[in-house]
């Protein structure tokens, strides 16, 4: 984590000085579909943007499902967590439902990627992989060295968050993960553990 912390400080500083360099570059091709710890690993990783699942608590609809796209890192280039962070406004009425209830999940879809439409592949179709984290939704402190790191790779992956208004009171979310399930293959999901997860590579 330390050279993570490293190699992040130095990549948001090319952003803020504009010497933008290419320093993410995923494989061209997911892992193999009997990898399902390490498939997980890269689907989350290689996504920029995912979809936060809440339990609504405010309106019409309190008590009703509600989903929301937000950007998020896990990590950058090859230094990957595995932990879904996002830049979470308190302004936001999803987050403040998350203050009320933290209990959610967090979908993201190699559809979002060129592999999918190179392999002509629906969304839908379970060859283009999704990962669904369920768990619990938290801040992370400020001034931890994980509230750096996050923020940092916040940044590079979306560097138009560098610019957003002060004013919204940004706060670094994460999830904390309890269940992670994995469609990648026709036959069903399937449900590496905590432990397998974590101890995967998404490369």
């Amino acid at each position: 984590m330390h050279y993570f912390y490293m190699f992040a400080s130095m990549a948001l500083f090319c952003i803020k000085s504009n010497a933008l360099v290419n320093i993410i570059a995923w494989p061209e091709s997911p892992p193999p579909v009997e990898q399902t710890a390490r498939m997980a690993r890269y689907i989350v990783h290689t996504s920029d943007w995912c979809t936060i699942s809440t339990v609504n608590s405010y309106n019409s609809s309190t008590m009703y499902p509600k989903a929301r796209v937000y950007s998020f890192a896990d990590g950058i280039d090859i230094f990957s967590t595995g932990i879904p962070y996002i830049y979470a406004s308190l302004r936001d009425p999803e987050i403040q439902t998350l203050v009320i209830n933290n209990r959610s999940s967090v979908s993201v879809s190699l559809a979002q990627s060129d592999y999918c439409r190179q392999h002509n592949y629906d969304p839908e179709d379970p060859r283009c992989g999704q990962v669904i984290l369920t768990g619990q939704f938290s801040f992370v402190e400020n001034g931890t060295q994980e509230y750096t790191t996050a923020r940092n790779s916040l940044f590079i992956r979306h560097p138009a968050m560098v610019y957003w208004p002060k004013s919204h009171h940004w706060k670094i979310g994460k999830l904390n993960i309890q269940e992670v399930q994995v469609v990648d293959n026709f036959g069903g999901s399937k449900y590496p553990s905590i432990n397998e997860y974590f101890q995967a590579t998404p490369y």
